[in-house]
């Protein structure tokens, strides 16, 4: 069995994905052989590792606490909205 990623191209009223060559190069698959394709549509990587990491503080917390040691927000009101956006939409 090979295994590999690739994008699905349009090519002329269909699609088409292209096999490397180097992972034909150790099978016994050649030129018009016909073969059995089995697809699935790649998850969102992000949400793979969303909240797999646990950390005792939240993020506002640690957000909260890099303001206070400099004085100075590193993260503006638009960046706030952003990650929580963000948050509802891995929950």
């Amino acid at each position: 069995m090979i295994e590999f990623k690739a994008k699905l191209k349009r090519w002329g009223r269909s699609f088409g994905v292209v096999v490397p060559m180097e992972k034909l190069r150790n099978s016994n698959i050649g030129e018009n052989e016909t073969i059995e394709i089995i697809i699935t549509k790649q998850k969102n990587p992000l949400k793979k590792h969303f909240g797999s990491f646990k950390f005792k503080k939240s993020i506002d917390e640690m957000l909260k606490e890099a303001d206070e040691e400099d004085g100075t927000s590193i993260v503006t009101e638009k960046d706030y909205h952003y990650f929580y956006k963000l948050r509802k939409l891995f929950k």
